[in-house]
């Protein structure tokens, strides 16, 4: 069981990572698109400030995007989300990434100064209490993934066996299994996904007959969390199905875990 403690430490941990590798970078990659829509780097980090803000419950940007010129905003919480991106576009980079340095702080601060139960119900988003365990497993994800996906656009290959990187994989995970569970299937189907490189095995469902899907941890982390479509011809060469290729293809187009 991950502690209050420890959980803080790993999201403060991310966090900082976001910020010095956003201050290391040049302009141009600086301004280098993602896996994520419409976002560059720059978008990545200005996502990670607003985020913690709510948190902190600071005021919501006063700015009302040009929603015609972002298409990629198709929904309420992408609506949300873009508010406190858009607003920070065309900011000098060391200004953004000080206000995360600055942002970051203050978040930590309040989370010492309050509760450290883990099942104690804190404010969400939205005015939903969650407790307090979840809610910071969920910003590590989050951080982490966005964290990833600044790296992955330029080209750094490295995290993948960090702390966080675990606690994002069991969350993952879990949201493979809650997909599977919701998935048509027969009463003997059953998948087995081997993350290849680092040796682990997600089992679901109870078979004799059992479909095999191998892939990297890379791999499963694009997929599951929507960073690459499930019929992408590059991502689909790297993955090995060995049995019923039409049961895996249900359960790849169904494991994404975020929007």
């Amino acid at each position: 069981m991950t502690t209050f403690d420890e959980l803080v430490a790993i999201d403060c941990g991310v966090l900082d990572d976001a910020a010095n590798l956003g201050a290391a970078l040049n302009a141009e990659q600086w301004a280098t698109p993602t896996a994520c829509a419409g976002w560059s780097v720059a978008d990545m980090v200005a996502h990670l400030i607003d985020i913690e803000q709510v948190l902190l419950g600071d005021p919501r940007p006063d700015h009302e995007p040009d929603w015609a010129t972002l298409p990629w905003v198709d929904r309420d919480l992408s609506r949300f989300t873009e508010l406190g991106v858009d607003a920070r576009r065309g900011r000098a980079q060391a200004d953004v990434v000080a206000e995360l340095r600055e942002t970051t702080e203050r978040r930590m601060a309040q989370l010492e100064s309050g509760p450290h139960e883990l099942d104690t119900l804190v404010p969400g988003f939205f005015g939903k209490q969650t407790p307090l365990g979840r809610q910071l497993s969920r910003r590590i994800l989050d951080s982490w993934v966005h964290l990833q996906d600044m790296r992955n656009a330029l080209g750094v290959d490295e995290g993948w066996d960090s702390v966080a990187a675990r606690v994002v994989r069991g969350q993952l995970i879990d949201g493979a299994e809650h997909a599977w569970t919701n998935l048509e299937k027969g009463p003997l189907d059953a998948v087995c996904i081997v993350l290849s490189d680092i040796g682990e095995s997600i089992s679901l469902g109870e078979s004799p007959e059992i479909t095999t899907i191998t892939m990297t941890w890379p791999d499963f982390f694009a997929r599951t969390c929507g960073r690459v479509s499930p019929d992408d011809p590059a991502w689909r060469d790297r993955v090995r199905i060995d049995g019923n290729r039409e049961l895996a293809a249900h359960l790849l187009s169904a494991i994404a875990v975020t929007p």
